[in-house]
């Protein structure tokens, strides 16, 4: 594709957004703020703001007197829309597939999968994103791949095509190097600065060194050093605390295959990434052997992005033994937001969805539906530094979509938040969303 060609193409994925005056009524409306549902509750939005949070009658007194409508969602739960922390949009062209149990094998699969023309690339990200929507989320901390891969390939087009979108929040451009090759990354990281807006819209531009493994020092050091969101895979598996502390296991078996030297060395993984950070934030992935290491991650500021049906599908708890740390770390202070991972190791092709996630954790017997919530909305605006409110319900917050979420035929009597994320199929849009992205 010529670039005239593929910016035309990017243009008319924009589209742009008219906040509504509206008011919507609902069995109840859950907010990560609030301790308990606003049971039947209603919502007055004025010009994209939550003006009144309030009984159904009086949003709709209000709505009368302003001559705006009423959306009626009686046997539905109306939240805030949700963020998913990480994912990979690009991959959103390969089909979940079986993981054969060997962590480097699946690397080197998806290596081979992977789209790397521009036109793959764009696609995949449009389709990623059409998912995306599909599953309730407003905003997105996305792995743009080839931004500097080990093998020389780059491109910037899945940070183009997010960018372009008019969705909301990070493109983390991924990198690989190590050794010599680190030189080689960081001025591809230099190239991307000088091509690539620091942000278009409501997407920022990110750096992603993809894991203490693949990339040195130096390309984590830039990468912090560059003042943008910074988001990397960490503590993941044990096979990657084997290559950084000890230089040896599949991944330095692979490595040596492909003729690429060692990534960090010398302790656990955590310690040298939170050293690097120097105190400045980051999204540390999966994180899945970081549970001795809360008060590095709070130290440094850190979120962690536990993202549940992927560390599954890994079998990472069962190769380090024990279950992922995500409450412990919450326990000491560490912000945890939920995310997906990329579509190839998810379950299900036609959405990707946090509350797939949430349903995953409470069939496992989290019975926490707020924590959830918080999860899977406010911490994640916080970990992609998105705006106060763009994930909350408070008067006077302007979040950047509202779902509502269908409630089982047989109501219970309490926690209808609980009842709706065990039942929600179909994400009803009530605010944003498919409004506000067109990736036709």
């Amino acid at each position: 594709m010529h670039d005239n060609a593929r910016m035309d193409s990017l243009q008319r994925l924009e589209v742009s957004r008219h906040p509504r005056t509206f008011a919507v009524v609902a069995a109840a409306v859950a907010d990560a703020s609030l301790d308990e549902e606003r049971a039947p509750g209603g919502l007055f939005i004025v010009e994209g703001r939550v003006a009144m949070i309030a009984r159904p009658k009086d949003v709709i007194a209000a709505a009368e007197a302003a001559q705006a409508p009423t959306i009626r969602c009686m046997n539905h739960v109306v939240t805030a829309a949700f963020i998913n922390a990480h994912t990979h949009l690009d991959l959103s062209s390969i089909s979940p597939f079986p993981y054969g149990g060997e962590f480097a094998q699946w690397l080197m699969t998806i290596r081979s999968k992977r789209p790397t023309t521009l036109e793959a690339i764009d696609l995949g990200v449009r389709r990623g994103i059409g998912l995306s929507v599909a599953g309730g989320a407003c905003a997105v901390g996305d792995i743009a791949g080839l931004a500097g891969h080990e093998d020389g390939r780059t491109s910037h087009a899945a940070c183009d095509t997010l960018m372009m979108s008019g969705y909301a929040g990070v493109t983390f451009a991924e990198f690989f190097g190590t050794g010599e090759r680190q030189e080689t990354a960081i001025a591809n990281m230099g190239r991307l600065l000088r091509r690539v807006a620091p942000a278009v819209g409501l997407v920022r531009l990110g750096i992603s060194p993809h894991a203490p493994y693949s990339c040195g020092d130096l390309v984590y050091r830039h990468a912090f050093e560059s003042g943008l969101p910074v988001a990397t895979h960490l503590a993941e598996s044990p096979d990657e605390c084997d290559a950084c502390m000890k230089q040896h296991g599949p991944l330095v078996q692979l490595q040596r295959s492909l003729g690429i030297a060692p990534g960090l060395c010398g302790a656990h993984p955590v310690e040298v990434v939170t050293a690097l950070a120097a105190g400045r934030p980051f999204l540390a992935v999966h994180a899945t052997g970081a549970g001795a290491y809360g008060p590095h991650l709070r130290a440094a500021g850190a979120t962690v992005v536990y993202c549940p049906r992927a560390t599954a599908y890994f079998g990472h708890e069962q190769a380090w033994g024990k279950e992922h740390p995500w409450r412990e770390l919450a326990d000491q202070g560490v912000n945890v937001a939920l995310g997906t991972d990329g579509l190839p190791c998810l379950d299900r092709s036609d959405r990707i969805s946090v509350l797939d996630e949430i349903q995953f954790l409470m069939r496992a017997g989290e019975m926490n539906a707020r924590r959830l919530l918080r999860m899977a909305t406010v911490n994640g605006a916080a970990a992609l530094g998105l705006a106060p409110g763009a994930a909350s319900l408070t008067e006077g917050s302007r979040p950047l979509g509202i779902l509502a979420l269908e409630l089982p035929a047989s109501r219970p009597e309490s926690d209808l938040l609980a009842a709706a994320f065990r039942h929600a199929g179909v994400i009803r849009w009530i605010e944003g969303g498919p409004a506000r992205v067109n990736v036709a």
